[in-house]
């Protein structure tokens, strides 16, 4: 029995080696990371089970030593410490949903070294296959005409779109070739030992196989290199800004040592960036991950979680080992000082170091009757619930991702519905809370717009509308620190600035504080000028209006909207040299272009003397939106009277 046991324990290891680098559904919002981490979870934790299950029916434990174990042990002690010690200012589920591979990699690689031999060549196999795999899938999909695009496929009622030819199971064309690039060392170490043995029957029909999947490989690593560096090239942060990001965060003492908080690059990225980054090509960009992985680690975990990272590297070097896992668990470390690591990297990292730093030796601990019953007991509950809890998240995430495809069905109702659904199941989670509230505020708007409303509507109306402000707060107070949630609550506040009074003020503080979280965003300051022009307080939106364009002189929408503010003011001479700025930063003969020459004609007409001037550019100019229009069969709700916003309105 116990043998059966540790049978089935790596049955299930094998499995999740193949599978993992290959695996891929529509169920979740995310398709590629989520499912990943899912079934890793669950899969080792099974495979635990069964580890223990071999050990407590031969009534004793027999513990393996592995290398790897102490600085796995430390880098999830890091996450930990950063998790607790950024407590209030994160988002718990997150910085837990983050760290939680850590957990599974330290039991993952447990379970590895008690059930395979270090020379087993199974897992070698295992991942020549999944390679092969997404090898194949990349060249057909590369060679497939353009005109075929977009393969819309769907999978019990959920849609997976393949838009272009960079789709992989992987999770992005950067990933894929990465995976395929770490098993050349496999490949070679194949070839080497067939050729050093003596031929004997089949020889050279696996000679001819080695060839055919090393040719697979290769064929599939030079599409996805070339699809990397030219068709679809991924968007990595420019490795100043990362680098500026990662230094000002060892400015303050906590955060330096203990980082920002494990999963929480994008409030240092919004707090933190340099101004130079608005002269970059992907200013208006938002980033949730560093310019590679040690910058990642610096911010996010600080230096303590970088002397743990180091640790690990330090073991892998003082390694003698110069087998092929040893040269490909090097190229995935060269990958993370150029690129940042995922789900994906980290988890073909433990892989080839358990089998790199796997030992024989371990020590056996005979257990009695009564102790294996307990510790199979404590185990079994422990285990069991955090599958309560991992089954919880992945239905929560189903329900979610069915609810967006209810939105883009127009089916309002479900999308409400299951939209309540995913936040009973898993209610920690700030986007849940922030789709959710502008579900409610489209559910009001669209009964606004009604006509001959009913009491019955305008109740409906009343607590949807409740039911918006409510969401948008309680994503505020799971997320505090992330700007997204305040700029939701700003939008959702400005919306019913004629339906709840007291709404102008709150509108007004949750944009405040969206501002100091991403302070030298032009666009923050464009949108709370924008509210100011809004309710014609000019002077206000002026005064934005221009820091705006201090932080970003080529702004043309910035100078663009300066312009007209001081219009409104009557100041015209302010408003024809904003408009001048404003024809240098766009593009010549465009529309755009036009508009701004027609209204500086019309300027023109009110002065004297105007100079003109035009270079090119590309912007897109528009002025600040108007408020929605009251309706006056409504009646207004009231809310309390607004404060400065710090962490919740």
């Amino acid at each position: 029995m116990s043998k059966t046991f540790l049978k089935i324990s790596q049955i299930i290891l094998a499995f999740l080696i193949f599978l993992i680098p290959v695996f891929v559904w529509p169920f979740t919002n995310d398709f590629f990371a989520f499912p990943k981490v899912n079934l890793f979870i669950f899969g080792t934790l099974i495979a635990f089970l069964f580890w223990l299950a071999s050990q407590l029916s031969a009534k004793k434990i027999e513990i393996k030593s592995n290398f790897l174990y102490y600085p796995l042990f430390l880098i999830l002690l890091a996450n930990i410490i950063s998790f607790f010690v950024n407590w209030g200012g994160i988002e718990k589920f997150i910085a837990f949903w983050v760290f939680l591979p850590f957990f599974g990699f330290l039991l993952f690689s447990f379970v590895l070294t008690s059930v395979f031999d270090q020379k087993n060549d199974l897992v070698n196999y295992l991942l020549l296959g999944s390679g092969a795999i997404i090898s194949c899938l990349g060249i057909w999909l590369f060679l497939l005409p353009q005109t075929k695009y977009p393969l819309s496929l769907n999978i019990f009622g959920f849609p997976l779109l393949i838009t272009n030819s960079s789709f992989s199971p992987s999770g992005g064309s950067l990933n894929s070739a990465l995976f395929l690039l770490s098993l050349i060392p496999f490949l070679t170490f194949n070839f080497q030992k067939l050729f050093k043995k003596e031929k004997e029957g089949g020889f050279w029909l696996k000679i001819i196989g080695e060839f055919l999947v090393t040719l697979i490989i290769i064929t599939g690593l030079g599409v996805f290199v070339f699809q990397s560096i030219s068709i679809n090239k991924p968007v990595i942060l420019p490795y100043l800004i990362g680098w500026a990001i990662a230094v000002e965060n060892l400015k303050y003492p906590v955060n330096g040592l203990f980082g920002i908080g494990p999963g929480h690059f994008f409030n240092a990225f919004t707090r933190l960036k340099p101004l130079a980054y608005n002269y970059s090509n992907f200013w208006n960009n938002r980033f949730f991950y560093s310019s590679n992985e040690i910058f990642q680690i610096i911010t996010t975990l600080g230096l303590v979680g970088l002397a743990t990272y180091f640790y690990l590297v330090l073991k892998f070097i003082k390694t003698s080992k110069k087998t092929p896992e040893f040269w490909s668990a090097g190229i995935i470390f060269l990958s993370m000082i150029a690129s940042p690591a995922n789900f994906l990297l980290y988890f073909l990292l433990i892989v080839y170091l358990t089998l790199l730093f796997n030992k024989k030796a371990g020590k056996t601990y005979p257990l009695g009757k009564q102790a294996a019953a307990a510790l199979g007991i404590s185990f079994f509950l422990i285990i069991f619930a955090i599958f309560y809890f991992l089954g919880r998240n992945l239905a929560s995430e189903i329900a979610f991702q069915k609810s967006l495809i209810a939105a883009g069905q127009n089916r309002g109702a479900d999308t409400y519905n299951l939209q309540i659904k995913a936040i009973n199941l898993n209610p920690y989670r700030s986007d849940f809370h922030q789709v959710y509230s502008q579900t409610n505020l489209a559910l009001a708007n669209s009964l606004t717009g009604q006509k001959n409303l009913s009491d019955q509507d305008k109740q409906t109306i009343a607590q949807l509308v409740q039911q918006a402000i409510r969401e948008g707060r309680n994503a505020v107070a799971l997320a505090p620190q992330n700007v997204l949630v305040w700029e939701n609550l700003a939008n959702i506040y400005r919306q019913l600035i004629y339906f709840a009074q007291g709404a102008e003020d709150w509108a007004i503080a949750s944009a405040n504080q969206a501002m100091r979280l991403d302070p030298n965003n032009p666009n923050q300051y464009l949108n709370l000028g924008g509210l100011y022009y809004s309710l014609k307080r000019f002077d206000d939106a002026a005064s934005l209006f221009q820091t705006s364009v201090n932080l970003k002189t080529d702004f043309a929408n910035g100078w663009y909207n300066l312009a007209a503010a001081y219009k409104e003011k009557g100041e015209w001479q302010k408003a024809l040299d904003a408009l001048n700025q404003t024809s240098r930063f766009v593009t010549v003969d465009s529309p755009d272009w036009e508009k701004v020459q027609k209204e500086i004609g019309e300027i023109k007409n009110k002065l004297p003397k105007a100079e003109e001037k035009t270079t090119k550019g590309k912007e897109t100019l528009k002025l600040p939106e108007p408020l929605p229009s009251p309706k006056p069969e409504i009646t207004p709700i009231e809310l309390p009277p607004a404060q400065e916003a710090t962490d919740t309105p």
